[in-house]
């Protein structure tokens, strides 16, 4: 009984992760910091947000380490799979996640505009 409790409650935090790990990771590395270099050339924005947006994928990245490191099958879980793929079919294919990010990009960047930038945006 303890052993079904056991994997389906493995199985649950497995699938969360798979969900929530690549938008620590991924959608910084590749939505966040190319938008962020565009203003950045253009004088709109600081260059240091650049390295703020560093900073979720590198502790992203360390936590998957420690994972990985302590518990390699958990990393490879099908479960862990099944969370990314739906979570990149839902930012792939889903206006309403496109228009969160744009939403959530405009909110962090505003405290790193520079005066030419809070003009434009």
């Amino acid at each position: 009984m303890f052993s079904l409790i056991g994997n389906i409650l493995l199985s649950s935090i497995a699938f969360i992760f798979g969900l929530v790990w690549p938008a620590n990771i991924l959608l910084p590395i590749f939505y966040g910091i190319p938008k962020a270099l565009k203003l950045v050339n253009k004088g709109y924005v600081k260059p240091i947000c650049i390295f703020y947006y560093l900073i979720s994928p590198i502790i992203g990245l360390l936590v998957i380490f420690i994972i990985w490191y302590f518990s390699p099958e958990f990393i490879n879980r099908i479960e862990v799979k099944i969370g990314v793929g739906i979570f990149l079919l839902k930012t792939i294919f889903s206006k309403s996640t496109k228009f969160d990010m744009q939403k959530d990009f405009n909110e962090f960047i505003h405290t790193h505009l520079t005066t030419k930038g809070r003009k434009y945006l």
